[in-house]
């Protein structure tokens, strides 16, 4: 993790190139991951070499979307810290942001 910059974007439904190009200039200009969210379409992270996307997890019923990107964001950075894959860090922020939609109050105490 030593010398490791993540940057965070958010965009919107349809926006993947632009948050393409944004993640690679955002790489060029020494972030080592690069993270795009989508909402209910996703994420992209950037690495530097390797474009990945990842879809989100399925919920049966959306009830508050406050917190879902932080909470995409808690669950990629928790898995980055301990050296998981980037898509298993992927699959982790998914996991973590469909908890938090699912429920009225944002702050899930267990998850």
């Amino acid at each position: 993790l030593k010398n490791s910059y993540c940057c965070l974007a958010s965009f919107g439904v349809g926006e993947e190139k632009s948050a393409e190009d944004f993640l690679r200039h955002a790489n060029s200009l020494g972030t080592s991951i690069a993270i795009a969210t989508f909402g209910s379409e996703g994420s992209m992270v950037y690495d530097g070499s390797r474009l990945y996307r990842h879809g989100i997890e399925k919920v049966e019923k959306v009830v508050n979307t406050v917190g879902a990107g932080d909470s995409w964001f808690s669950g990629f950075i928790s898995g980055f810290i301990d050296n998981k894959p980037i898509d298993e860090c992927m699959a982790l922020g998914a996991k973590r942001s469909a908890a938090i939609v699912s429920v009225f109050d944002p702050f899930v105490r267990k998850i």
